[in-house]
């Protein structure tokens, strides 16, 4: 009889693994099966999928995206927040969805627009962040556009970038028209490829204009807000700029022929750019330079506006597109 019971006790217990087993609700849908268990309401809503899961639905993926976006945001990463937020709001399912990837957008693009080309600061012997705390209590005394810019500006240079978006906000929440503020996102807008359009927008819903017809101030000098010299706002200085980056043949969707211009065109950037720095103010034949690094660097964008044709989700020639318009728009007065 001991015998006959155990037999049925591990026969029961064999049953109730298989069960558990291929049932697709498991533990919990075989509970339910036999009254143990919470109703279908319950159990559809107890369930929550594996952390780190690949998003399924086209609500999922969105959402996958706008968390990225927020994150990277957070991060004071707003290049790349940009590009997150733009393929969530490809991505929406819904109103609510559409509008944090608007407002995500709107924010990411004017924080780009303010820190793009920051200096590295001087810091004078200050640590960075003695320093940073030094402007943050200045700008929350003067609450001005220049003192916040300087805290931007110093953040972004040396690095300390989640500080970064409390001040951008800062010094959006007090600019106006003809500010300071206005004039360096301005600046940018001729610098933002397919993000101009949403850069002017984004401005003028806060009250600060780029006129059709704006011709960019470059011969404005680089504050370098770590300086304890005198700048433009009594707390920031002066100083020039940091070398440009040696640029490397961007990746995406090419064909053959266009990864051969690319290499090319990654070559005459290269020697554009090494003319560019001959022409400074001890560079001799600076006129020569100018027209020289001019015309090798429009050759560049060119071929690099044909890439992105071919590819416009290529990161990597959009940032090279970027970099040469930035040196043009410095050497197209006394090249063109």
């Amino acid at each position: 009889m001991k015998q006959l019971l155990l037999l049925l006790v591990v026969a029961l217990a064999v049953a109730f693994a298989v069960a558990v087993g291929v049932h697709p609700d498991g533990l919990v849908g075989v509970e339910r099966l036999v009254g143990l268990g919470p109703p279908d309401s319950e159990a559809s809503s107890a369930k929550s999928p594996l952390p780190g899961a690949w998003p399924t639905t086209p609500a999922e993926r969105a959402e996958n995206e706008l968390t990225k976006a927020e994150a990277a945001y957070d991060r004071g990463e707003f290049r790349d927040a940009l590009t997150f937020f733009g393929v969530a709001g490809v991505a929406a399912t819904d109103e609510t969805q559409r509008r944090r990837a608007s407002v995500g957008a709107e924010r990411a693009v004017l924080a780009w627009a303010l820190v793009d080309g920051a200096g590295v600061p001087d810091l004078r012997g200050a640590s960075a962040r003695e320093r940073l705390a030094e402007l943050l209590e200045k700008a929350r005394v003067a609450g001005t556009e220049d003192a916040w810019l300087d805290v931007v500006l110093l953040a972004q240079g040396a690095g300390l970038k989640s500080e970064l978006p409390a001040a951008v906000a800062a010094a959006y929440d007090v600019a106006v028209h003809g500010g300071p503020v206005e004039r360096r996102a301005a600046n940018f807008v001729g610098l933002a490829g397919p993000h101009a359009k949403a850069l002017r927008a984004a401005l003028a819903a806060r009250g600060l204009d780029v006129p059709a017809d704006f011709e960019p101030t470059f011969t404005e000098p680089l504050r370098h807000p770590g300086s304890h010299d005198d700048g433009p706002s009594g707390i920031g200085g002066v100083g020039a700029a940091a070398p440009l980056k040696v640029p490397r043949v961007p990746r995406g969707a090419f064909d053959d022929a266009m990864r051969r211009r690319l290499e090319q065109a990654v070559i005459d950037e290269r020697d554009g750019l090494e003319h560019f720095r001959l022409a400074g103010p001890d560079g001799t034949d600076r006129p020569l330079h100018r027209r020289e690094a001019y015309r090798l660097l429009k050759k560049a964008r060119d071929v690099y506006n044909d890439a992105l044709e071919m590819d416009p989700r290529s990161s990597d020639c959009e940032a090279r597109m970027q970099e040469t318009m930035r040196a043009l728009a410095l050497a197209s007065k006394e090249g063109s």
